[in-house]
């Protein structure tokens, strides 16, 4: 398979692209996928570009195959995108089906205002919309523009998905003046491998399995970070891109650093009770119960509070991050060394210790170190978590602390070396 598509992309013969709109008959003919032939459904292709203008704007164009009727499902489709100030908003979307009638198409368009804008959270915003009159034989032909007014925003790509993909590229038309990281999770050889173009041919479908950890780990996709920029003086200015600086944007944030010590209602009362046991792991369990059989986790995850622990508090339930600051905020109350950690759940998938970016975390928790070997995870969100063991969303991944009382700042990995 690797020496076919090495040939493929020395001959040029890369499986085509066509405008939106214009779609061929054989595509419109096609019965199956050439190279997974029990799929219910292909991807032809799909082509996203990044561009800097005013700010940066991603164009993605795909279209998608329906064989059978268990492939209708595809013909539903949502956009995420960071929706909060306006960090990001969808400048144009174009969607419509195409059908082959008595050999003729057929184009049914998605109508305007048929897109149902919502919000997934106060931060992010979701697109969606289901495509007119799918049925086994359509072509599915989507294309929209994002623009992102912060240059931390730049999309990742990903070439694979639950069906086959026959193409897959993805071109960033990087200025100069910029310099990215990039991650590359890529298992098959490119067909296109430049600076500004990656692509891919023939891409298998990938399904969940068994004991599978977070898709996005295990699906082939390229990520992009943001390191550092030229001034006008030809000088490097750097960008959050060491873990450091990452501790510096959560202590100034309104949504996590000015939650760390903020009252709660009734404290005093935890407090007082707390303050009479003896042990520090009594004062910790009673503390951890008592937020977790008080609250409610309303099944969000997010690295950042979206009402504020005190309104959480007062309403009985939050999202993680809000959770577990109030953990950590009535341990500290109660003379803990409690410190504030993010991390990252096994279905968020795994963070890499030398791609610094505090957005690949997905919920925070409380971190009390014991000695030297051991520490407590503490995580109220799961009635079945305990104090003093790594819950197991979280056990195999890199976490990131960060000790403001002694000025440390690191990456820490949590495993469970004892037998259970």
């Amino acid at each position: 398979l690797a020496a076919v598509l090495s040939v493929k992309a020395q001959n040029g013969k890369l499986p085509a692209t066509m405008p939106f709109g214009k779609v061929s008959m054989d595509d419109l003919e096609l019965k199956s996928c050439d190279f997974e032939p029990d799929a219910n459904a292909e991807i032809l292709f799909d082509k996203g570009e990044v561009s800097f203008g005013s700010g940066l704007i991603f164009e993605r164009h795909v279209r998608i195959k329906i064989f059978n009727d268990k492939g209708k499902s595809h013909g539903s489709f949502k956009i995420e995108y960071l929706g909060v100030s306006e960090i990001q908003k969808i400048s144009s979307i174009e969607a419509e089906t195409i059908n082959l009638n008595n050999g003729k198409q057929e184009v049914f368009k998605v109508d305007k205002k048929d897109y149902y804008k919502q919000h997934a959270d106060r931060a992010y915003y979701t697109v969606a919309f289901s495509l007119p009159n799918v049925q086994a034989g359509s072509v599915l032909d989507i294309k929209y523009t994002l623009f992102s007014q912060s240059l931390y925003a730049f999309p990742d790509w990903f070439f694979q998905t639950d069906i086959p993909t026959r193409y897959s590229e993805f071109k960033a038309s990087v200025p100069n003046t910029y310099y990215f990281k990039h991650l590359e999770r890529v298992t098959q050889p490119y067909v296109i491998n430049t600076d500004e173009v990656k692509a891919l041919a023939n891409i298998p479908s990938l399904h969940d399995e068994p004991y599978m950890g977070a898709r996005k780990d295990n699906l082939q996709h390229i990520q992009y970070l943001l390191a550092s920029r030229l001034d006008n003086t030809g000088g490097t200015i750097e960008f959050g891109n060491n873990w450091t600086q990452i501790a510096k944007m959560a202590a100034n944030s309104t949504d996590f650093g000015s939650q760390l010590d903020r009252h709660v209602s009734g404290e005093g009362d935890i407090l007082d009770k707390a303050k009479k046991l003896k042990s520090a792991d009594e004062k910790i369990a009673f503390i951890f119960d008592a937020v977790k059989s008080n609250m409610k986790w309303n099944d969000m995850d997010r690295n950042y509070t979206e009402d504020g622990t005190s309104e959480a508090w007062n309403k009985k339930t939050g999202n993680s991050t809000e959770i577990n600051l109030i953990v950590y905020h009535l341990l500290r109350k109660a003379g803990i060394k409690a410190i504030p950690m993010m991390v990252s759940t096994r279905e968020n998938g795994k963070v890499n210790p030398g791609y610094p970016n505090m957005y690949t975390f997905n919920r925070t928790v409380a971190y009390v170190p014991i000695d030297a070997d051991r520490f407590y995870i503490l995580d109220a969100t799961s009635k079945y978590n305990v104090y003093n063991q790594v819950p197991y969303a979280l056990l195999n991944g890199m976490s990131f602390f960060m000790d403001d009382d002694n000025q440390k700042n690191n990456v820490l990995f949590l495993q469970n070396t004892d037998p259970v």
